[in-house]
């Protein structure tokens, strides 16, 4: 289930729902 939103922790952005 992907929400399709982008979040970024430190300076390594990832995607939500992976």
């Amino acid at each position: 289930i992907t929400n399709g939103q982008e979040a970024t922790v430190g300076q390594f952005p990832y995607q939500v729902g992976l």
